[in-house]
């Protein structure tokens, strides 16, 4: 679905981009790092899939996305 945003309207969401794949880079590397240390397999294609899915778990949770809005000062309608 596509939206039409108001001029000048992108550098205030960029922040919720930002806030919330920071998050997302910080969760992966955390777990990239376990995995190296403690399980020393193999990397593959298989493995990437699994790890990135288990950083999406904890990434994209309510908690964090609405404290991501409330950061910005965009409060949701709804």
């Amino acid at each position: 679905i596509a939206f039409c945003f108001p001029l000048h309207l992108t550098n205030i969401l960029q922040t919720l981009d930002v806030i919330v794949f920071s998050h997302y880079k910080k969760f992966y590397s955390q777990i990239l790092k376990y995995e190296f240390q403690y399980r020393r397999f193999g990397f593959t294609k298989k493995t990437f899939w699994l790890l990135l899915a288990e950083a999406q778990l904890k990434v994209f949770m309510e908690a964090i996305i609405k404290s991501t809005f409330t950061y910005t000062c965009i409060l949701p309608l709804n």
